[in-house]
């Protein structure tokens, strides 16, 4: 059993997928490159080759362009037809997230939301939330202060809920963090979420969001203690990574 990653799905089917098929989108991806052609074909593929039943796959934001739950229905079959128990958070364009008990009585049986929450896998505590950018950005204004003061909190109740389950466990748990946001600025500068990351004992965090080679600015490897991975869909070649 294994745990994968692959964040930034952004599908926006309008019927039906068939991998056979071309798709029917709301909003093309091709129109960001061409190297997003046919991007859930590429997708879907390659988590049918890679991914087994039993495995794990963190998904950090993104899933999906619909604005409203009922807008995600072929999205959200498309998700039901991947192997994997698929772990989910919100990202900054999956406006359909509406309150826990609505998604998930939405989404597939296979795609567990996490929302400022943690949850076993494997022998890991996966602790999950949106993230936000971080002070020192160029354009990080007053909003910006008090939406991050805001996640900061929100990480903390999923990084408490995850210390929970490592105590209750009759076995040693790694603890890791899926964020869809990157949780430093663009120069790199810690912050707040690493702080509270490094406080509870966490050794990996891997986040999404950032798009278009060359314009990554990937926060990767080691740094301030943790290890750090983009999963952006595009920066993975549309194959889920093998975490662990």
């Amino acid at each position: 059993m294994a745990i994968y990653g692959i964040s930034d799905l952004h599908l926006s089917l309008t019927e039906p997928f068939s991998c056979t098929e071309p798709c029917h989108e709301r909003k093309p991806m091709s129109v960001f490159g061409a190297h997003w052609q046919d991007h859930c074909q590429k997708i879907f593929r390659a988590w049918k080759k890679i991914v087994k039943e039993e495995d794990t796959v963190l998904v950090p934001g993104d899933l999906s362009w619909a604005m409203r739950l009922d807008e995600a229905v072929y999205d959200f079959a498309y998700l039901s037809q991947l192997p994997g128990r698929l772990l989910i958070c919100r990202g900054n364009h999956d406006y359909w997230w509406d309150t826990k008990a609505k998604i998930i009585k939405a989404l597939p049986p296979n795609v567990i939301p996490l929302q400022n929450e943690s949850v076993v896998a494997e022998d890991v505590v996966v602790s999950a939330t949106r993230g936000w950018v971080c002070p020192g950005g160029k354009d990080f204004g007053a909003e910006d202060e008090k939406i991050y003061r805001r996640e900061l909190i929100r990480l903390e109740m999923a990084l408490r809920h995850g210390q929970e389950l490592r105590a209750a466990s009759q076995k040693p748990l790694d603890h890791w963090v899926m964020l869809h946001y990157r949780p430093v600025n663009d120069a790199f500068d810690s912050s707040g979420f690493v702080e509270l990351m490094r406080r509870y004992g966490v050794s990996r965090c891997f986040y999404g969001h950032l798009h278009g080679d060359p314009c990554y600015h990937v926060l990767e490897g080691e740094r301030f203690g943790l290890e750090f991975q983009l999963l952006s869909c595009d920066y993975l070649q549309f194959q889920p990574l093998r975490l662990k």
